[in-house]
């Protein structure tokens, strides 16, 4: 049986000894839960204030993509190259791994609204490339927010970082209710 502290240790070195980023320490412990109750985070922002950035290019909102790598046979993220029927059965492949994923997510978001009575800053979507997308429920609105000097995406990037705080310490709350896990 594994330590929640054990579980989160291993998160925390990634990107230490292997070619991938770091997990950003705002979504640590989100992204460890997440993990624990069968949402797989395949990659994650948690979001850069530009306020913050020694030379900002552009705002980056966090993200959290949730998924698995597509089986071998369907060349990954370059299949260009597909039939019309490996086609098909991609998306179906995809439709079938991911909706209970996103069902899952948003199930989770919706048990953290009923019982803490916060709106929903992020919502689960399902992706065309094949993931799913813990999004800001507002994304169309952020992007619109192109300038990176404007005060209020200061104000609304630290609306989106208290929201996965609490949201992350409510799953983790969650995962450690499992029996197979302990909780120091």
């Amino acid at each position: 049986m594994k330590s929640w502290n054990h579980i989160a240790e291993q998160f925390a070195r990634l990107g230490q000894d292997d070619d991938v980023l770091p997990i950003d320490a705002n979504i640590l412990e989100l992204i460890v839960a997440l993990n624990v109750l069968g949402l797989p985070t395949f990659s994650s922002c948690g979001g850069h204030d530009p306020a913050l950035e020694e030379d900002p290019e552009f705002v980056r909102w966090p993200m959290i993509m949730i998924g698995y790598l597509l089986p071998a046979r369907f060349g990954g993220f370059a299949n260009d190259d597909l039939t019309q029927d490996q086609r098909r059965e991609m998306i179906a492949y995809r439709w079938r791994t991911l909706r209970p994923l996103a069902h899952q997510l948003q199930s989770l978001l919706e048990q953290f609204r009923r019982e803490t009575g916060r709106e929903l800053l992020f919502r689960a979507r399902v992706r065309h490339w094949g993931l799913v997308a813990l999004v800001p429920a507002a994304l169309q609105e952020l992007w619109d927010l192109e300038e990176t000097s404007d005060p209020s995406v200061s104000v609304r990037m630290r609306e989106l970082h208290v929201f996965l705080n609490e949201f992350g310490r409510f799953l983790r709350r969650e995962a450690t209710g499992r029996a197979e896990l302990v909780a120091a």
